[in-house]
């Protein structure tokens, strides 16, 4: 795995070189300008368009959600107290996981459209059913995330159909 493989290439430096640096792995991100092909930029695309977005059937998958500005507080304050950190490997998330559904369902919400999403059978890919994190390690330097994933849709959703 490449990003196992960073890990150690970064933990090498700092033992060989002492540099000054950490490893972040964060959860999902989401937030304003995001083009990639993801459940928040996409259901928010169609929202914005006035297609109902599809919400898959069967789909069972789980995952954690981050606030985009969340993720950058924790990196400055990983930053910040580099000597405390350095050669670390530090996990950022919310500690909250919820299913495709309920996350396209919470989407429309913070939109305040009165589209209703629609049922499609699940593509055929492979991937991983519950991602989440433990991220007890970074708020012992007393970060925690500032945006519910409510607020955080919310703002996204303002942001981006303000352009």
């Amino acid at each position: 795995n490449s990003k196992i493989a960073m890990e150690r290439v970064v933990k090498s430096f700092v033992q060989s070189f002492n540099l000054p640096t950490v490893v972040s792995r964060a959860c999902n991100i989401y937030g304003e300008h995001d083009i990639n092909r993801r459940i928040v930029p996409n259901t928010i695309r169609d929202l914005m368009h006035n297609r109902a977005p599809l919400i898959f059937k069967n789909d069972d998958s789980l995952r954690e959600y981050i606030y985009v500005e969340d993720v950058c507080d924790a990196l400055i304050l990983l930053n910040e107290n580099i000597e405390k950190t350095k050669g670390d490997i530090f996990n950022i998330g919310t500690g909250d996981v919820i299913g495709q559904e309920d996350m396209i369902k919470r989407i429309i919400k913070a939109s305040g459209k009165e589209i209703k999403a629609e049922y499609a059978e699940k593509p055929a890919i492979v991937e991983i059913q519950k991602q989440s994190l433990n991220s007890s390690k970074i708020r012992k330097f007393g970060w925690k995330p500032k945006y519910s994933l409510d607020q955080g849709l919310k703002k996204t959703w303002e942001n981006e159909s303000a352009q």
